[in-house]
């Protein structure tokens, strides 16, 4: 089914509206109904009470009749509408079917008439992560927390977004929260991992993603991290081994060439590469757009970005400089990515009123090519589109934080794919 966007003003209203409009004493609810026509059934029996159109909604509900189940919990608030349970019953199951801005309303009701209800908070919260809403998720995590600290999945939604948010220690204490709630959860194992790779700790990375997989050998997601963990270590062989499970061998040669490429081992990117292609020449553009790619960074590695050289005041790095932090003394040649602390613009020049290129959000993995002045000339990767690209512009200098090891981690694309987020 379509996902339906919910826009961040709806969801704003509606969080709002639940902490401050009690619910009204009759009013009708038959806008949270999307099912089959109500026709179907009204030649049914009318339930002679609010709880016997809920027991009736339960029923059809395990049998796996989701309208019917529907209808008759909006019946139940027909006759008594003071029930958070119809409420939250109403919520997950448009969260199953993806109706957002129907489950985000449900829910909303359901805070209305109980403000406490941890459940509640924390389905709003994976809803609205899922929706890349991300304050507004921690927002309703957090109340889940202080109604119910031991709720795992909220633990884990937690330390999700402190990932994005570039603190990793604190995204590792919710998922160490969350294990020992549940301590044989490969998920919540695959993400921890995941969040000591980001921060450089790959040793501790390699132990977690074994545990994950010690519980099950199976799980996706920590077979991938590990295999993308071992090409960053150039152990292409077991890379490979590791990759092969979980995707076709075009796939894995491609994901290693390309991590290979990122961290500026052109040959060995080039290697893998060229057998990505030779394996499926004739429908893996991927792999010939990263071989591209590649070559056009291996030339730009070789030398700092001509455009920068003739006649432009531009501060050139090589990495041998003992610079400041606020001096950034990061470069292409060195491959040492930087993390942005807030959304910038990306523009032409190194000018306020010059022409607006692109947006990095906060948690961007950039490269800093060239310093004039107050701003920065960087590099970095859009997944914007189907074929990840490389783009550069201008940005102010002052909102980066180090970050030595990863290579583009934090990016919220790339991001969802290395983890697992429990949700509906």
């Amino acid at each position: 089914m379509t996902r339906k966007l919910l826009s961040l003003a709806l969801v704003v209203a509606l969080l709002s509206g639940c902490a401050s409009n009690p619910p009204a004493a009759s009013r009708s609810y038959h806008g949270l109904y999307d099912g089959q026509p109500a026709a179907v059934f009204a030649t049914e029996l009318p339930a002679s009470s609010a709880e016997e159109a809920m027991q009736r909604g339960d029923l059809a509900l395990r049998q796996g009749n989701l309208d019917q189940a529907l209808y008759l919990y909006v019946m139940a608030l027909e006759i008594d509408d003071a029930r958070p349970d119809a409420f939250y019953k109403i919520g997950r199951i448009h969260a199953y079917r993806g109706n957002v801005a129907l489950a985000v309303k449900a829910y909303a009701q359901v805070l209305a008439r109980a403000p406490d209800h941890a459940r509640a908070h924390e389905e709003l919260g994976l809803l609205l992560l899922n929706e890349r809403k991300y304050d507004l998720a921690e927002r309703s995590l957090q109340s889940a927390l202080a109604a119910d600290g031991r709720r795992p999945r909220v633990h884990n939604a937690l330390g999700v977004i402190a990932d994005l948010h570039g603190d990793h220690n604190a995204a590792a204490q919710h998922f160490e929260a969350a294990l020992t709630i549940e301590p044989n959860s490969a998920q919540t194992l695959n993400n921890l991992g995941y969040s000591h790779y980001l921060a450089g700790r790959w040793q501790e990375a390699e132990q977690i993603y074994a545990r994950a997989l010690a519980i099950d050998p199976n799980h996706v997601l920590a077979t991938r991290n590990l295999g993308i963990l071992y090409a960053r270590l150039e152990r292409y062989d077991e890379a490979l081994a590791l990759l092969d499970r979980v995707m076709k061998p075009e796939n894995a040669y491609n994901d290693i060439g390309y991590v290979a490429m990122l961290d500026g081992r052109h040959e060995q990117a080039r290697t893998f590469l060229d057998e990505a292609v030779r394996l499926s020449p004739s429908y893996y553009e991927t792999a010939y757009e990263n071989l591209r790619r590649n070559e056009e960074l291996a030339r730009s590695h070789s030398a700092l970005p001509s455009e920068l050289s003739e006649g432009e005041e531009a501060l050139q790095y090589d990495g041998s400089q003992a610079l400041s932090l606020e001096d950034v003394p990061a470069t292409a040649a060195t491959a040492r990515g930087w993390i942005t602390a807030k959304t910038l613009d990306v523009r032409a020049d190194a000018l306020e009123q010059s022409e607006l290129l692109d947006e990095v959000h906060r948690g961007k993995v950039v490269y800093v090519l060239a310093r004039q002045a107050d701003w920065l000339y960087v590099r970095y990767l859009d997944h914007s589109s189907a074929v990840t690209r490389e783009r550069r512009g201008w940005i102010p200098a002052g909102h980066l934080t180090e970050n030595r090891h990863d290579v583009d981690g934090l990016d919220p694309v790339a991001r969802e794919n290395a983890v697992g987020v429990a949700g509906s």
